[in-house]
């Protein structure tokens, strides 16, 4: 993911809900393949695919080998691992971006005050994902808990560019209460009412290929 602030939430979920082997990739490239009318008639297609669009550029290459031409993928999928091992591989890449963002900030405390160590940022960090914040915005409704408050600080560990925004709304918030940054940071992550898109995604990830059943062992193997 993994610790809380690397998706525990959503890799512990989408195991439970993802048991029963099935295989939906090959048939959405077949019907890629019949539909699409730039593949349809002999041509070879020029393909760019993003995360999981770079799996399903593996997948209709490999089924379409003459259908072809270029491919760029940004992102890339290991198809070894789908989807079990990847959501575990991508949770330790996680921890370890977002733990470089905590010792930048440890870096800057005294730009931001959250910490002169990357310990004290995490354990700051994890403090608070505890306590729901109070008098949440608009956007938080009555009130806004751990989940909330991790996704808020999702792209640190993506995108260097986000670092800076996010260190002062993490600041804002801790020295001066002021709960509108944090807001717009959950905004720009995560949007409001996201539950078809988070829907969809387990959808895929469930039908694409066989999950492991349920159970403590991997619980345990998420949470390790």
């Amino acid at each position: 993911m993994a610790s809380q602030d690397s998706g525990l939430h959503e890799g512990v979920q989408g195991q439970e809900q993802c048991q029963h082997p099935a295989s939906s990739d090959d048939q959405g490239c077949r019907s890629r393949h019949e539909l699409d009318p730039s593949t349809s008639r002999c041509q070879q297609a020029n393909y760019y695919g993003f995360s999981y669009g770079t799996y399903l550029g593996q997948v209709y290459s490999s089924m379409f080998p003459n259908r072809t031409r270029r491919m760029v993928f940004d992102g890339t999928v290991d198809p070894r691992g789908v989807w079990y091992k990847a959501n575990l591989s991508q949770d330790a890449a996680f921890d370890k971006n977002i733990n470089i963002w905590f010792g930048w900030l440890a870096k800057y405390d005294k730009v931001y005050g959250l910490g002169n160590s990357k310990a004290k940022v995490r354990k700051l960090v994890l403090r608070h994902s505890r306590r729901p914040v109070p008098e949440p915005g608009h956007c938080f409704g009555r009130q806004a808990g751990g989940s909330e408050w991790i996704d808020s600080f999702l792209y640190a560990g993506y995108y260097q560019s986000t670092w800076t925004d996010l260190a002062e709304a993490f600041s804002a918030y801790v020295k001066k209460g002021n709960v509108t940054p944090l807001e717009n940071a959950y905004l720009d992550s995560s949007g409001y009412g996201d539950d078809n898109g988070y829907a969809v995604y387990l959808g895929v990830q469930c039908t694409d290929v066989a999950w492991p059943k349920a159970g403590r062992g991997g619980r345990r193997t998420t949470t390790s």
